[in-house]
Parts: C-alpha cells; sequence; structure tokens
C-alpha cells in the first residue's frame, strides 16, 4: 500500500517488504524524503527530484555500497518553486496538463 510509506517505525516498513531480504531497501512514487536505519537495514526514499509537494527543494541521494559498508548521502537543490509554477501556468492554454502538475506535484 503506497499510503503506508510515509510511515517512520521499522516495523511497518518490515510488513511492507515482507519476503525482500536485503540490507538496503530504496522506494518512491510517494515524494516523501524518509531515511531510517534500523536493524541492520536501511530504508530509503530519496523524496522528489521534479515534484517537490510543499517544500522549496528538490531531494535525491547517493547510495554508497563499499565493501559492505553502506552510506547515503541526500543532496537537497534549492530552487524558486513560484517561478516554476508561474512558467506552468504559461503553458496551460497550450498544455492543459500543466494545471494538474501544479495542482498534484507543486500545492499539495
Amino acid at each position: 500500500d503506497l499510503h503506508s510509506f510515509p510511515t517512520r517505525r521499522s516495523s511497518d516498513l518490515e510488513i511492507i517488504f515482507a519476503g525482500h531480504d536485503a540490507d538496503v531497501y530504496l522506494f518512491g512514487h510517494t515524494h516523501n524524503l524518509m531515511e531510517l536505519h534500523e536493524n541492520g537495514k536501511h530504508f530509503i526514499n530519496p523524496g522528489c527530484v521534479g515534484c517537490p509537494i510543499a517544500t522549496n527543494s528538490a531531494s535525491a541521494g547517493i547510495l554508497d555500497i563499499n565493501n559492505g559498508e553502506i552510506s547515503y548521502q541526500r543532496i537537497d537543490a534549492h530552487y524558486d518553486i513560484d517561478k516554476v509554477i508561474h512558467e506552468l501556468e504559461q503553458l496551460i492554454p497550450e498544455y492543459p496538463a500543466a494545471r494538474h502538475m501544479i495542482e498534484e506535484f507543486y500545492r499539495k
């Protein structure tokens, strides 16, 4: 259930990923940034590169696995969300889907 992903409890995430044995679980689609490291497991949702939902930055990350050592570095790229919204609004007459992009990805 995608709506369960925003949780920060490892027990919930272990239920979601039951049947998958891994040290690192990368997931997304919810655009909700999350990093949780418990019980030797790493649960990472990098957030959102192109649709920041109520923030002023896009988030991503770099996962490095080297000789069994796991590290994750979050990267936030700050940008002018109002300018992006304004530019999308200019596209609405030609691309009506731009309205949907504004509502779903920038104004929740």
